[in-house]
């Protein structure tokens, strides 16, 4: 790393609490994917629930 890039990097640290709240994380807009070759197959069903589709996407939890 050279010296100015360390420095651009050490400076960033160091912003202001106005700058950071204004800072936010943003989401991806991911659409559903097919299964691939499981599309055709039945879905595996447990308790009212797909089984296939995994489970932070079914609890509707983010991720970190």
């Amino acid at each position: 790393m050279t010296p100015e890039k360390r420095e651009e990097v050490l400076n960033r640290r160091g912003r202001s609490a106005k700058v950071k709240a204004r800072l936010q994380q943003g989401t991806l807009p991911l659409e559903v994917v097919s299964k691939g070759r499981f599309d055709k197959s039945e879905p595996t069903i447990y308790h009212g629930e797909d089984l296939d589709v995994p489970t932070y996407v079914r609890r509707g939890m983010a991720l970190n």
